[in-house]
């Protein structure tokens, strides 16, 4: 039996009054989000959703190729019903929430179409933002408004079974065609390591900016169409909503890759168009990661 969805995975924008105490933000009214009850709430539903949720409920699609990786990827899918949803959610105006998700098993190892744990960790784990900004082409900006990782470094990167915690909200920026104005994601990145091995999860939710300093914040308050680099950095971009999950375990010498997301680009563009486009780019992100990785590796060796 699957279970039942949790409330912080949802495409439900966050408020600094869901969100633990920072210097950054000012405080609200009401009881504080303690941070590491927060922290283990997040992480234990992003593990359960892609170690349980994902096999028992998604439907199973085609296998597709991302070269240069040598192992095919799985698609999946669902459409969560605003009415699945849990109270909580639904009372904060949850809805309809298209989930898209791929899965792939590579082979541990530092060949040619395939990644190591250390290379897979080091790619998706550590500095997840930066790292994506550094690997996907329509990314062109990672604007980091503020962490917690000082916070978290007290209890000495936290405990109930998860390790090296960080948390931080990013402003991820994307290129879209025109005649499309680009976006930019606010969002509330959570990773973690849970296990020796290596084993890691990323959560990703999405967050409003509206209550943080303008002097932190660049792009969802337009502040970039003044002081951003000049070019595409200056353009006028739309704020969308991301929710993700990324989940890597290990066994046997292979890494299993799990990756599930829902989204909302806003503007215009309607989600039955926005909808077609989602698997393909999933599956681009694994070519994404396994190209940049395997270059990376090539650099050092030459060196």
């Amino acid at each position: 039996m699957a279970p039942p969805l949790g409330q912080h995975l949802r495409l439900r924008t966050l408020h600094t009054a869901d969100l633990p105490p920072h210097p950054a933000i000012a405080p609200t009214s009401g009881t504080p989000v303690e941070l590491f009850t927060f922290l283990k709430e997040v992480l234990d539903e992003a593990v359960t959703f892609a170690d349980e949720t994902i096999p028992a409920t998604f439907k199973e699609g085609a296998d597709k190729s991302a070269p240069p990786a040598s192992a095919k990827v799985k698609l999946l899918s669902r459409d969560i019903k605003a009415s699945e949803l849990p109270e909580s959610v639904k009372a904060k105006g949850g809805r309809n929430e298209p989930w898209f998700a791929r899965r792939s098993v590579h082979k541990s190892d530092r060949a040619d179409g395939t990644v190591d744990s250390a290379e897979l960790y080091f790619a998706l784990k550590t500095d997840h933002s930066e790292h994506e900004f550094d690997y996907t082409p329509d990314v062109f900006d990672a604007h980091k408004v503020c962490d917690w990782n000082d916070l978290i470094t007290v209890r000495n990167g936290f405990d109930g079974g998860y390790s090296e915690v960080t948390m931080a909200i990013y402003e991820m920026c994307h290129k879209i065609p025109f005649p499309c104005a680009n976006r930019v994601f606010s969002t509330l990145v959570i990773t973690a390591q849970t296990s020796v091995l290596r084993d890691f999860v990323v959560a990703q939710l999405p967050v409003d900016l509206t209550d943080f300093p303008d002097a932190d914040v660049l792009y969802a308050n337009g502040r970039n169409r003044r002081d951003g680099e000049p070019g595409i950095k200056r353009k006028k971009v739309i704020v969308g909503e991301y929710v993700s999950v990324e989940r890597v375990t290990a066994t046997d010498n292979e890494l299993t890759w799990v990756m599930a997301t829902a989204s909302d680009a806003k503007g215009w563009l309607p989600m039955s168009l926005q909808k077609m486009g989602v698997p393909g780019a999933v599956v681009k992100d694994v070519s994404f990661v396994v190209d940049w990785t395997q270059k990376r590796r090539n650099r050092a060796f030459q060196r």
